[in-house]
């Protein structure tokens, strides 16, 4: 059974959706250790934002406590057999393009549906090329009150009433806390640090921070996004896929 834990992070620059992508067995493996580490370390739970900010429970915590502690538990998803994958959109060339986006995409244009379905399509893609037989994916993602709903609706039309080749690889989607599933922690740990990649290197031009370089050193973690030169490709390709609906389906939308 392939998993995939996924969550969201954003900031001033940039919105995004990232996850990990394995066999349940290697999450099981990871939640195990994870629980442990947690134990060890007598954390509650990882929180890379509040880690980094010094927010409870990690107030108390130096800066050297902190380093050794974002290092125990992303070097616990970087030694296995754990993929990431991070779709992302720079907030500036989205609002640049917003009335375009909406009338295309209808309703699913808002920054998080529109990195949440990148990233899902994305996995969908690799597992396919790996040619794993007739395999789904089961999502679990960050609860997100605000958005599970409509979440489900365009992950229903991917994989049930649309025409999109790969929606055999779509299987069940929930949405748990990541306290009871403590591999979403790992995801937030995933998507912090994909996210920060992207705003101070790849935009600031900032040097690359070392949590980074444990996860890129891997090999198996990728970043993209939707960028103001890729924007308006994304809107041309689906203005044709609306076309090419209209026009099979006799001219009605």
């Amino acid at each position: 059974m392939i998993c995939s834990y996924a969550d969201e992070s954003g900031d001033q620059k940039v919105y995004s959706v990232s996850a990990l992508l394995s066999k349940l067995e290697d999450f099981v493996d990871l939640g195990r250790a994870w629980r442990s580490a947690l134990k060890d370390e007598g954390l509650p739970e990882f929180h890379s934002s509040w880690l980094e900010q010094r927010k409870e429970p990690y107030e108390h915590l130096e800066r050297f406590q902190r380093d050794h502690i974002q290092k125990r538990f992303i070097r616990l998803i970087a030694e296995r057999p754990i993929w990431g994958f991070h779709s992302s959109v720079e907030l500036d060339a989205y609002k640049r393009h917003e009335a375009e986006l909406k009338a295309i995409l209808n309703g699913y244009q808002d920054p998080y549906l529109l990195t949440f379905r990148s990233t899902i399509e994305s996995m969908a893609i690799e597992v396919n090329d790996y040619e794993v037989q007739d395999e789904p994916i089961a999502f679990v993602f960050d609860q997100q009150k605000q958005y599970e709903g409509r979440s489900k609706d365009l992950y229903e039309r991917l994989a049930q009433t649309g025409n999109w080749p790969l929606a055999h690889r779509l299987g069940s989607i929930t949405f748990e806390s990541r306290l009871t599933a403590q591999e979403l922690q790992a995801a937030d740990a995933w998507a912090y640090e994909s996210r920060k990649y992207v705003t101070e290197h790849v935009i600031n031009k900032d040097p690359e921070r070392w949590q980074w370089r444990i996860f890129a050193d891997t090999g198996r973690f990728n970043v993209s996004g939707h960028t103001k030169d890729t924007i308006p490709k994304t809107i041309t390709r689906a203005e044709q896929e609306k076309q090419d609906r209209e026009k099979a389906s006799g001219g009605r939308s």
